[in-house]
């Protein structure tokens, strides 16, 4: 695999979805040491303080996936002219995964899920007018999906974001998704 991803930081509150996305910085997390173009490197996301933070370790500087990650995958820093990647799919189906408790993230998981839908990874199951009921919300309808890849059947909770928060969650989702300058 390769592509930089952007170095994303993403508040974790149930209230809002305001997030921000910073930049690659093309430093190590560990050694601080610049990552150039053709460095393999290792990339993290973890929850802390309540946030889901990515860090890009050198890969001669990475000793194994951190204890609270998420998920992890290896990247190279591609050449400057490099286009930018999508993220790998087993990547996303672990944070999909991850995700599925927090209900505060609710449509983030929502629109991977369909973006995994589309890129064929996940497949609508028929018959599917299911519904969730919980404190939050009673009755929310629920998206049926397999994956033949895992062998894992997915309840996905529709949850459309409101008008409010589609800026901040396109951002996130965009930073999740792909690797490379344009992310």
């Amino acid at each position: 695999m390769t592509g930089f991803a952007a170095v994303a930081v993403f508040p974790y509150s149930p209230s809002a979805m305001d997030y921000r996305i910073q930049k690659p910085q093309l430093r190590c997390a560990t050694t601080d040491r610049p990552l150039t173009a053709g460095d393999a490197f290792y990339s993290a996301l973890i929850r802390e303080d309540g946030k889901i933070v990515r860090r890009d370790v050198a890969a001669d500087a990475w000793e194994g996936q951190p204890e609270a990650s998420l998920a992890w995958w290896r990247s190279v820093v591609p050449a400057e002219d490099a286009k930018p990647t999508l993220a790998p799919v087993d990547v996303l189906l672990d944070l999909l995964e991850q995700l599925e408790d927090d209900l505060s993230d609710a449509p983030l998981r929502y629109l991977l899920a369909l973006v995994l839908v589309r890129r064929r990874v996940l497949k609508i199951v028929d018959g599917s007018d299911d519904t969730a009921s919980d404190t939050a919300s009673e009755h929310a309808p629920i998206l049926s999906v397999s994956c033949r890849r895992r062998g894992t059947d997915y309840q996905i909770r529709i949850a459309t974001p409101e008008a409010s928060e589609k800026d901040g969650l396109e951002q996130r989702l965009t930073g999740l998704l792909w690797a490379g300058e344009a992310a």
